[in-house]
């Protein structure tokens, strides 16, 4: 299939200008997403700093890409290579179409890609990155892409929204994304308040029917506790997955 050939001329691409624009090009006559998002990504990887025709041809291409979802992921990765005073206006438009999927889980998987290269220098970014997360309808996943956002706040402002997440992470009824939601908030945490938050997701991630489902919310709260407690609940997580 075509898409096998161009992968496999991913894998083996020289590390040039010349032959990633020229994949870039390949891939974007096809409409294939998935190979310029390989391509952008290898953007780090060339022999020398990306010159600006290459940029713009990434950037082209990352634009073209029908589904918001590879988009928005094409379109974070060139915005990393890009100078500062280019940098605002491509995480608006990845913003924007992160804002347009329609499916909450993956609205706030992709959200927090892009919140994860918000700079603070760039406070209206974060703040439509944050209206975003705010505006996610399944509490499940917003407790988690507001926590997510939180990490790229300011200390001043990073409290209230973490409260907020906190008090929307409570309130979900399924363990295991109570768990997953708890456990990410934690992490943001004071060390002083993670403890008990931690616990509420422990104690959510042990009620997990599916062992499977339990045994990776086990490891993720695991990660984040003291190593004195730290070894039973792996141990748990792997009791949990040995049943599988």
């Amino acid at each position: 299939a075509a898409s096998d050939v161009y992968k496999r001329q991913a894998c083996i691409l020289s590390t040039t200008s010349e032959s990633l624009h020229e994949l870039l090009d390949l891939a974007q006559a096809t409409q294939n997403s998935e190979v310029i998002i390989i391509a952008i990504g290898l953007l780090p990887n060339l022999n020398s700093v990306p010159n600006k025709v290459l940029l713009d041809a990434a950037l082209d291409a990352a634009q073209a890409i029908e589904s918001e979802e590879y988009q928005v992921q094409a379109l974070a990765a060139v915005a990393a290579q890009l100078p500062a005073s280019e940098r605002q206006s491509v995480l608006e438009s990845a913003l924007d179409a992160a804002k347009a999927i329609e499916d909450g889980e993956l609205r706030a998987y992709i959200l927090a890609a892009v919140a994860a290269q918000l700079p603070a220098s760039e406070p209206q970014l974060l703040e439509a990155a944050l209206d975003a997360a705010k505006a996610i309808e399944d509490e499940d996943y917003r407790s988690s892409a507001l926590a997510t956002v939180t990490a790229q706040l300011p200390a001043s402002e990073r409290q209230s929204v973490l409260k907020e997440a906190l008090k929307t992470a409570k309130a979900i009824e399924n363990q295991e994304y109570r768990s997953q939601a708890l456990a990410a908030v934690a992490a943001q945490l004071p060390a002083s308040e993670r403890q008990s938050v931690l616990k509420e997701a422990l104690d959510a991630a042990k009620t997990i029917e599916n062992q499977g489902y339990r045994s990776q919310a086990l490891a993720a709260v695991a990660a984040q506790l003291p190593a004195s407690e730290r070894q039973s609940v792996l141990k748990e997580a792997l009791d949990a997955a040995k049943t599988i």
